[in-house]
């Protein structure tokens, strides 16, 4: 339903010009890129675990799915989250929404990571009508953000690129300790080895001989970093503005 406002002719210049708008919140995110063989989940449970040891203020949801820094904090907190999921979690994009396999592509092998800036820092930064708003001090926030975060942590390769949200709960646990190369023999009852060994061949995974793996780790420091940040493909692109944004 739409509505007529009656506004008086100053009014509309003042909305017209910005200056009738106060911003309480601005998100401004960025697209991670991910090695082929690392699933956001994995990446993301990595990247919760050293925050934690490093005693940041972190908040995580899911298997792998969001991690929060400082998510309740008034001036600004830093998310990182699986943009794929989120999509296909919540009904999907429309069937017949322009470009929409490109939309799921581009995101397959990537990591959404955002600033959520709240009104109390935007004012402190002199930024709460969109006209304050530069690209300049966005970037310069970000850059803040990741910054901060100073990891020095690292990330395992996936056998298959295996998202561990795919596997039934009970089976997670088998699966990491198989890909490391514990005894499941030893680890679990003969019953429950049988099961597990059925489960996994159902998905193509033996569990009986070791995992043909190498072992490879990616340095944390180098996905979650603003270096690493990657603009979507010119089709995606609506206009100029969005694309200044994505180079920005």
């Amino acid at each position: 339903n739409t509505h007529a406002l009656p506004l008086r002719n100053e009014e509309k210049r003042r909305i017209e010009n910005g200056d009738a708008v106060t911003m309480k919140r601005l998100d401004v995110g960025v697209n991670l890129d991910l090695p082929e063989d690392v699933p956001a989940s994995r990446a993301l449970v990595a990247l919760a675990h050293e925050m934690i040891d490093k005693g940041m203020n972190t908040s995580a949801y899911g298997f792998g799915e969001t991690v929060y820094r400082n998510q309740y904090s008034q001036s600004s907190a830093q998310k990182f989250y699986d943009k794929l999921k989120e999509l296909l979690d919540t009904k999907g994009l429309p069937a017949d929404l322009p470009n929409r396999d490109a939309i799921l592509d581009f995101l397959r092998t990537k990591i959404r990571s955002e600033i959520v800036l709240r009104y109390p820092k935007l004012k402190a930064m002199d930024m709460t009508t969109p006209r304050e708003c530069t690209f300049a001090m966005l970037k310069s926030e970000l850059e803040n953000a990741f910054r901060r975060l100073k990891l020095s942590g690292s990330v395992r390769a996936g056998l298959s690129a295996l998202d561990l949200r795919d596997l039934k709960p009970m089976y997670r646990t088998t699966y990491r300790l198989w890909e490391h190369g514990d005894d499941l023999e030893t680890l679990l009852e003969a019953k429950a080895y049988q099961r597990h060994i059925a489960y996994f061949e159902s998905l193509g995974f033996d569990i009986t001989t070791p995992p043909s793996t190498s072992g490879k780790e990616y340095a944390l420091g180098d996905i979650f970093t603003l270096s690493n940040a990657v603009a979507p493909p010119p089709e995606l692109w609506n206009g100029e503005d969005d694309a200044e944004c994505a180079l920005a």
